[in-house]
């Protein structure tokens, strides 16, 4: 019987805040764990040195090496993650969040999008002048590039991140817990809310939200509250206000154990972001049997289909309009509701890792060599000293 495949994980995204990039990671990698069946192998990298902690379980089943080197991420990342991959002598590794060591070319990226480069305003200066002089350079150099969806993919090679050849659509799934019977008991004193949920990041266009908001608050009967939920970052350039207006409530990062029932409490969900490399907060709330409103911009109608209303981004009197007309037509709500179930289904973490995984095989089977240090060999040669 052949030997598994050997994955080494680049596992610094267990580590770090939870946003979308770190989400994907963590889902994909529980439901490859469990499909691969033995086939595959693989071992978690995690830097917790500095006082880091890991701030979400890795699966059962893979195992974990805590390397406890003080070095801030990007450094720990191109300069201590290739010995440790030599030294584990994997047969591939995996970066799955957006970042990965040069010196190692036997590697498999994702890169979920090109926001840096699409728009950089959004974020700080430090993250943005990183990433974009790193991600184009690992898209050369690793032996294939993953991203989310047919629009990212295309944002890559228009970025001159990797040509289309070169990158492989892995798309998001939506996990189980989110679906309509989730106990909403913790948000009842919400209740009627109008939902918005993503990391306090520019590109979500919670300002225009905010506007749409102050217009159409008035016109609803009965009056409904606007919850906001999504944490924070350093990497974003600007965060919107705190408590922006009468009838607004920010909730601040919601714990994974609350954030299914929150959906299914609310009556729909506002989704106006101008560049997403998939968009999933919109499929989470369609499988939670919540109609949503989504912008007409980047992968969104990629991810949603027919089954949202769809407003042009940028635009707060269309916005308004349309939470208008959703929360007054029993209707469309319940039409949207019907083809959003469907339009869930699609997409599952389960087709996802297959996906995943017979990237990471192919990888593994058409990659030749190591590249580490500037020296070639088999796995375990080399060092990035």
């Amino acid at each position: 019987m052949a030997s598994p495949l050997h994955v080494a994980v680049s596992g610094a995204f267990l580590t770090q805040p939870l946003t979308g990039a770190q989400r994907y990671a963590g889902e994909l990698l529980d439901a490859m764990a469990e499909r691969s069946a033995g086939r595959v192998r693989f071992t978690l990298l995690v830097p917790t040195g500095g006082g880091r902690r890991i701030e979400r379980a890795p699966p059962a089943g893979v195992d974990v090496r805590r390397d406890a080197t003080p070095w801030p991420t990007a450094w720990w990342t191109q300069r201590r993650l290739p010995r440790l991959v030599a030294g584990e002598a994997a047969d591939l590794l995996w970066s799955p969040a957006n970042v990965g060591p040069l010196s190692v070319a036997r590697q498999v990226v994702t890169i979920l999008d090109a926001a840096v480069f699409a728009c950089p305003e959004a974020f700080s200066l430090p993250f943005r002048t990183y990433y974009r002089w790193l991600l184009p350079r690992l898209g050369r150099r690793a032996a294939r590039v993953v991203t989310i969806s047919e629009f990212s993919r295309g944002e890559l090679g228009r970025w001159g991140i990797a040509g289309a050849d070169r990158v492989d659509v892995v798309p998001p799934g939506v996990a189980a817990v989110f679906r309509p019977e989730a106990d909403t008991s913790r948000w009842d004193a919400l209740k009627p809310y109008v939902l918005a949920v993503g990391s306090r990041d520019p590109r979500k266009d919670l300002e225009v939200l905010l506007r749409a908001w102050r217009e159409v608050a008035p016109r609803l009967r009965p009056s409904r509250r606007l919850a906001i939920a999504g944490g924070t970052s350093s990497i974003f350039a600007r965060e919107p206000p705190g408590e922006p207006a009468a009838g607004v409530t920010v909730l601040g990062r919601v714990a994974d154990e609350d954030l299914a029932g929150l959906y299914a409490g609310a009556e729909c969900l506002v989704y106006p972001s101008r560049y997403e490399g998939f968009g999933l907060p919109p499929l989470e709330a369609m499988a939670s049997g919540v109609p949503a409103i989504v912008a007409r911009a980047a992968s969104l109608p990629e991810a949603c289909g027919e089954a949202a209303l769809y407003v042009e981004p940028g635009d707060p009197q269309g916005l308004a309009s349309a939470i208008e007309t959703l929360c007054g037509d029993a209707a469309l709500a319940s039409r949207l509701r019907r083809l959003g179930a469907r339009q869930a289904e699609r997409w599952s973490w389960e087709r996802s890792a297959d996906l995943m995984l017979d990237v990471l095989r192919r990888a593994a089977l058409h990659s030749s060599y190591w590249h580490v240090g500037g020296k070639r060999g088999g796995p375990g040669e080399g060092d990035a000293a």
